[in-house]
């Protein structure tokens, strides 16, 4: 990921599948380590609420810039259970 520029405040969001946007399984989105982010708060092309958040700062704002990124993943968790395949395991993690 790029420096982030001078006067940008980042904004990480992590979560589940509600983060992660509308319709996008992990098993459709085909980035198991891709370490591009989009810097709008999208993730592989779906608009969750992380993408609505960078909106309205954007629309709403015109003193501060900001950049949203989605650090989502749905079907797992923090705590190990049935596969012991954590969130922890994962790139958007790293």
């Amino acid at each position: 990921m790029d420096p982030k520029p001078k006067g940008m405040t980042r904004i990480a969001v992590v979560g589940d599948s509600t983060t992660l946007g509308v319709g996008g399984p992990r098993s459709m989105l085909k980035f198991d380590y891709d370490y591009h982010f989009q810097l709008d708060g999208s993730k592989a092309g779906y608009g969750g609420y992380p993408y609505l958040l960078n909106n309205l700062l954007k629309d709403h704002n015109q003193t501060q810039k900001y950049e949203v990124i989605n650090f989502a993943s749905d079907n797992f968790t923090l705590y190990p259970q049935g596969n012991n395949v954590t969130y922890k395991d994962l790139c958007e993690y790293r």
